[in-house]
Formats: C-alpha cells, sequence, structure tokens
C-alpha cells in the first residue's frame, strides 16, 4: 500500500497578509505589558507560537515568530524602536499589497522567502532596517522571521542606484 502525497498550493501573499496582522496584534497593537513582554521572549531568542492557518480541511499550519537582532546598531535596541520599526514595516507592507504593487520576494539558501520591503527606523542617530522573511518548514509549520539587517548595505545599494541614475542623465 503506497500512500499518494497532495502538493497543496499556499498563496505566500495570504500568508504574509495573515502573519503581518498576527504580528501587529501580538507586538503592536496589543497592550503595551503583553507587547513588551512578547517582545522580551523574542529578543532572548525564543520561538513564539502565535496560532495556526487552516488550509482547508486538508492542512493546519502552525504559526511561529522569530526575531534575529544581531545586526541592529546602535544602543539601546527595546521594545519602543522595535515597535516603531515593525509597525512602519507592517504599514508599507499592507500599503503596497493593497494598491497590489509588486513586491519583490527574494529567496535564501535556507528556504526563507523575504519580503523586499525594508521597515526603517532612526534612533540615536542611527538608521536600522528591518525585514520579514517567511519559512515554510518542514514540520508544517510557518515561521516569521524579524531580521535586523546591516543598514550599510541598503546605502551601498542605494549609493550605487543614485551613480546608475546620474550616468544614464549625462
Amino acid at each position: 500500500m503506497t500512500e499518494q502525497v497532495k502538493d497543496i498550493e499556499i498563496n505566500f501573499f495570504q500568508v504574509l497578509d495573515v502573519m503581518g496582522g498576527v504580528m501587529g496584534r501580538i507586538l503592536v497593537s496589543a497592550p503595551k505589558e503583553k507587547a513588551k513582554a512578547a517582545f522580551k521572549d523574542l529578543k532572548s531568542g525564543k520561538v513564539l507560537s502565535v496560532g495556526a492557518i487552516n488550509q482547508g480541511d486538508q492542512l493546519k499550519l502552525d504559526c511561529k515568530l522569530k526575531l534575529d537582532h544581531s545586526e541592529f546598531k546602535g544602543p539601546g535596541f527595546n521594545y519602543d524602536i522595535f515597535r516603531v520599526a515593525l509597525g512602519g514595516l507592517l504599514n508599507r507592507i499592507a500599503v503596497d499589497m493593497k494598491a497590489k504593487k509588486d513586491i519583490r520576494i527574494m529567496h535564501s539558501e535556507e528556504g526563507l522567502q523575504l519580503v523586499g520591503i525594508p521597515g526603517v527606523v532612526r534612533a540615536h542617530e542611527q538608521d536600522n532596517v528591518l525585514m520579514i522573511a517567511l519559512e515554510f518548514a518542514k514540520d508544517a509549520s510557518i515561521i516569521a522571521h524579524m531580521m535586523f539587517m546591516d543598514p550599510e548595505q541598503f546605502k551601498a545599494a542605494a549609493e550605487q542606484t543614485a551613480e546608475h541614475t546620474e550616468e544614464r542623465d549625462d
């Protein structure tokens, strides 16, 4: 007897929309004490289990959140700075999705799908960039990775774009 495995299609943007809503409810719009407690767990390296998405009758995907702040620059990484960065990022994603703009998705070798919209926060005269990547894990879970990324790589990319634009104008 052989088991047949059915391919199940999962719409990336629907999952992003749901996960964005979950992140917003838990980390941005929740009462500050609850949101701060969740942030502290994430900051300490814990993976938060935040519910599940049902894909029809066939599949239940556990939803999890994870935070990587190892590339955060400057002093004072705290809930307030994180909240501003995440709130701004989620707002940009929601606006672009509602306007049906093309959102660039980059794929990593580790299986992450990085949303090409940065959330920038400026604190203590230092810019920091927060991005979100989704991981569709083999254990039937979806992990939303919130990652601070080195802001210097974004400055370098912006400078290269500006140089190419100037060359075309000449």
